[in-house]
Parts: structure tokens; sequence; C-alpha cells
């Protein structure tokens, strides 16, 4: 239990490790799909959490983070990844959000990741989360992380979780929510 929070332990861990180590699987039902188009024949979807008790500086940091969120994605098989950082300032737990998703294929076409940003920033139901804009995004869409490459892939999101008290006990619901 004493390594769950030792910081030397979280940092010595690859992208991937920290990913996996305290990483949950969501399930849901795709509302009126499209079995012909949808990424899920099956009509269900999942996104995937993982919990990390580091600043979201040294987990983005950590080296081939993306490309390491990529393969992780592929590898649990979820088009979507919230990584949930928490540390202590102060004596009080400061949160974190990191989306990473999938870029969509098409100009027209919002990317879920936004999608779910626009919903978690304002939508009634997300607000106790009192989820914003990370401070030193450059951009309102949170984009600054996204690749400048518009080539690749992936969509990273990183958002500040005003509400200390909310763990991925509360987020999942939320982004359940998001998905009903």
């Amino acid at each position: 239990r004493d390594s769950k929070f030792d910081r030397v332990f979280w940092q010595s861990m690859s992208a991937r490790d920290a990913m996996r180590i305290d990483y949950k699987r969501f399930e849901f039902e795709l509302p009126d799909i499209d079995t012909e188009h949808s990424p899920s024949p099956s009509g269900e979807g999942a996104f995937g959490l993982s919990s990390v008790l580091l600043g979201m500086d040294h987990v983005l940091s950590k080296p081939n983070f993306r490309e390491s969120a990529m393969e992780y994605m592929r590898e649990v098989n979820v088009p979507l990844l919230g990584i949930l950082t928490m540390v202590i300032v102060d004596d009080v737990p400061k949160r974190e959000l990191l989306l990473v998703g999938l870029r969509s294929k098409t100009k027209n076409e919002n990317n879920v990741v936004h999608e779910m940003v626009d919903y978690l920033i304002n939508h009634e139901s997300a607000s106790f989360l009192d989820i914003t804009m990370h401070e030193n995004d450059d951009d309102d869409n949170g984009t600054c992380l996204d690749s400048r490459n518009k080539d690749e892939d992936v969509v990273l999101v990183r958002l500040q979780q005003g509400n200390p008290k909310g763990s991925r006990k509360q987020v999942a619901p939320t982004l359940l929510s998001f998905f009903s």
C-alpha cells in the first residue's frame, strides 16, 4: 500500500506501466447505433480510466508518452482513455484529467475527445467536478497537446479538476452519462 503513494515508485515506471497499474475499463451500450458505420458492430462502447499518482507534467514527460498511450489503448481495445492524476499540494489533492482519443477521419466530424471536453465543462451533470481547461492551454479548445501534425491519429486534451474529492468513482459515472 505504501508504494502506491510513493512518488519515486511512480516516476520510475514507464508510461505504459503507469497507465496499466491502476486501470479500469468501462463499457456501455451505444444508443441508436448504425451497425454499418459504428466502430463497434456489437452496439457496445468502452473507455478506460487510469489513475496515476503523479503530477500531469511528470506523466506527459515520460519517454514516448504519446506513442505509449496509443499502444496501450490498442492493447486494451478502447478508443478513449482518461488519465486521472493526483498529487497533494499543501495538504489538498490536486487533480487533473488527460483525455486521449483518436482523431476524426473527416474535417467536419467532431472528435469524441472534444465533445467530452465540452460535456465536462458545460453540462450540468458534470458541474460538480468543476472541470476547466488547463491553465497553460493556448486556445479555447484545449488542443495545445494535439499534435501539430494533423496526419497523426491522436488527440490529447489536458483538463484541471477543481473538485479535489472527484476520484475515479465520481468521474467514471459522469463519463458514462456522456454516452447515454
